[in-house]
């Protein structure tokens, strides 16, 4: 396949490290939200994994030297394969159990037009599907940058406007799930991209791991500290700082929420570099979309049993996190060895190129 092997040219331990943490981060906030949902206000310490996750699919894209049509349908692929077959299963369970077809679910696969309405489809966590291919057609228009510095800034900008009006006027979803809410780590992403290309690899470093880490501490400590008194009201998905809703406290809650996406990534994935990647957390990043869009039906299932068998929360939280987490990547990893997707993956996009050159 040449340069069109669906295969990274070189492996970057950070983004299988930013993606084990973002998947952490997203599968603990829906299990056992109390614990740390107080931690980041305005945003939900869930949301970071969200971050992380974009960042990080910058900075691979920023790497790709492929055609355009075949990235796309290589990235498209697999989230159409999973999303879909889940949205399928939760209609045909839903039917059974509820007379309910969940039709929500496949808002996403209809252009991401879910970004338009004011909540999540039945299976939550897969709104970002659709977001997932408005960022891809980001990536589209921005491919032949190369002078980064003015577009972040300029970016980072819109974000913060844009989500503070669609905030304050529209609604928290619709500000959430668009396109400008991320558009600011992505393209930080994309920035970082060539950097890391360009630097010369370095071993595992103890020293200066400890050093970005204890930076992000101190971030998250201080930055929570100023936003936490500020909180008017605890909505979802982001909470009013500053007052009750308004122009003026949009454009707070707007700016906290960008300086909690942007700076605790850069903080974490500048930390995750220097660290070794073990083989569980490779396998994990493997899967990460299968959990992302698996963990919430597998908690539906499993949450309202261990309450009806009396197991305290906090061993539930445990349980289903252990599931939703380690029991589905091993899930995962099993349907990749008996569904060789990359291979079907290869000769579909083999054969579309074939018809469309033909």
């Amino acid at each position: 396949m040449g340069n069109r092997d669906l295969r990274a040219s070189s492996y970057l331990g950070v983004v299988d490290w930013l993606k084990f943490a973002g998947i952490a981060l997203i599968v603990q906030g829906h299990v056992a939200a109390p614990l740390t949902e107080w931690l980041t206000p305005p945003i939900y310490d869930k949301q970071l994994g969200v971050a992380f996750f974009v960042f990080a699919m910058g900075v691979l894209l920023a790497r790709e030297r492929r055609p355009t049509g075949w990235v796309l349908g290589s990235r498209l692929f697999e989230v159409y394969v999973y999303g879909l077959a889940f949205a399928v299963l939760m209609s045909g369970v839903g039917w059974v159990s509820r007379g309910d077809l969940a039709e929500s679910n496949y808002l996403p696969f209809a252009g991401g037009i879910n970004v338009l309405f004011d909540f999540f489809p039945a299976n939550p966590s897969t709104w970002f599907l659709g977001t997932y291919l408005h960022l891809l057609l980001l990536w589209v228009t921005l491919r032949r940058v190369r002078n980064w510095q003015p577009v972040l800034g300029f970016t980072l900008a819109i974000e913060v406007a844009v989500r503070a009006w669609v905030f304050g006027h529209v609604g928290g979803f619709v500000a959430y799930m668009l396109l400008t809410n991320w558009a600011g780590v992505f393209v930080a992403g994309l920035w970082a991209g060539p950097r890391v290309t360009r630097a010369a690899p370095r071993p595992p470093s103890v020293g200066r791991c400890a050093t970005w880490l204890a930076a992000l501490a101190a971030w998250v400590v201080v930055l929570g500290a100023v936003t936490r008194p500020l909180v008017a009201q605890a909505t979802f998905p982001f909470m009013w700082l500053g007052g009750r809703p308004g122009a003026q406290p949009a454009l707070l809650t707007s700016v906290a929420v960008t300086l909690w996406y942007s700076g605790t990534t850069w903080l974490a994935a500048a930390a995750l570099r220097h660290v070794a990647v073990p083989p569980s957390v490779q396998l994990v990043a493997r899967n990460t979309l299968f959990i992302f869009i698996a963990h919430m039906p597998v908690y539906y299932a499993l949450q309202p049993l261990l309450a009806r068998l009396g197991v305290p929360v906090g061993a539930s939280w445990a349980i289903l996190f252990a599931a939703c987490l380690v029991g589905l990547a091993a899930i995962g990893e099993g349907v990749r060895r008996w569904l060789p997707m990359d291979g079907i993956k290869r000769r579909a996009l083999a054969r579309w190129e074939e018809r469309a050159g033909g």
